[in-house]
C-alpha cells in the first residue's frame, strides 16, 4: 500500500513539474491589455471572440492565439463582466466548474464554440451592452445588441 502511495504521488509530482514550465498568467514585467498579453516585443498570448457584436441567441467562437516561444497552460473557467455606468461590474455565473487543465502550445491557436449571448440572457437578463470574457489573465469584449 505504501509503495502504491508513494507512485501516486512521484507521478503527481513529476505532472506538476512538467505543467510549471508552461506559461501561466502573466508574470510582473509582463504587459497585460484587454485582448493581449505582452510578453515581450515578438512575443504575445492573444484572445478574441468572434463575433464583437452579437445580436441573436446563436454561438460564438473564442479564439486564443499563442505567439510565443512557450506553453501556455489554462483552465476551462472562465468569468463575465458587464459595462456599467463607466465600471466594470462582474456577473455571477453560476456554473460548476470542472477542473480541466489544457495546453496551448507554441505558436497554436484554439477555438471554442461558446454561448454567450445565452450566458448574459441567463446571468445578466439579456441586457444589452459591452461585456467581456476573462479568462487565465486575458479578456476579450464583446457587445450585445
Amino acid at each position: 500500500m505504501k509503495i502504491k502511495i508513494f507512485i501516486i504521488v512521484a507521478f503527481l509530482l513529476f505532472f506538476a513539474g512538467n505543467f510549471s514550465a508552461c506559461k501561466e498568467k502573466p508574470k510582473d514585467n509582463e504587459q497585460v491589455e484587454c485582448g493581449k498579453i505582452v510578453i515581450n516585443e515578438n512575443e504575445f498570448i492573444t484572445m478574441q471572440v468572434e463575433p464583437k457584436k452579437i445580436s441573436t441567441n446563436t454561438s460564438s467562437i473564442l479564439k486564443i492565439e499563442n505567439h510565443t516561444k512557450e506553453d501556455f497552460f489554462y483552465g476551462s473557467s472562465f468569468s463575465l463582466e458587464y459595462f456599467n455606468k463607466n465600471n466594470w461590474k462582474k456577473i455571477r455565473l453560476d456554473i460548476n466548474w470542472t477542473d480541466i487543465g489544457y495546453i496551448l502550445f507554441a505558436g497554436e491557436t484554439i477555438e471554442r464554440r461558446i454561448n454567450l449571448y445565452s450566458l448574459v440572457e441567463e446571468y445578466n437578463n439579456g441586457k444589452k451592452g459591452k461585456y467581456r470574457i476573462i479568462k487565465d489573465g486575458l479578456c476579450a469584449e464583446f457587445e450585445i445588441k
